[in-house]
């Protein structure tokens, strides 16, 4: 069976929108935990596609739904030097603006090979 977060919030009755990422948290803990007992190497080069597989976990609270389903991925770009560029189609004025941020920055700062993320709201 794939578990995936929304599997999760569903399994606990549900969550308030603004709690969702517990869920992605939970999930993204057991899988680490079964990579590191299975002995699973992940030091792979940083590349787009993992930078998407976490965005892709970030909800957004307003509707439950993560940023790459929702398509507000506007813009990504990974340096040589190891900094990612993002650009969300979310207004300055979003009121879940810096919740996303911080969940964005918090995800991608356990990558060691990322330098430095800035992370853009355009709409």
């Amino acid at each position: 069976m794939i578990w995936h977060w929304r599997d999760v919030a569903e399994a606990l009755g549900g969550l308030p929108p603004v709690k969702m990422h517990c869920s992605v948290l939970a999930i993204d803990g057991l899988k680490s935990a079964i990579k590191n007992y299975l002995g699973e190497n992940n030091n792979s080069v940083l590349n787009e596609k993992e930078v998407v597989d976490i965005l892709s976990k970030i909800v957004y609270p307003a509707v439950s739904m993560d940023l790459i389903s929702l398509k507000l991925l506007n813009y990504l770009k990974i340096t040589e030097e190891g900094d990612v560029i993002i650009e969300l189609l979310l207004s300055d004025d979003d009121p879940f603006k810096s919740h996303i941020k911080q969940e964005i920055e918090e995800n991608l700062r356990k990558i060691p090979e990322i330098r430095n993320i800035e992370v853009r709201f355009i709409k």
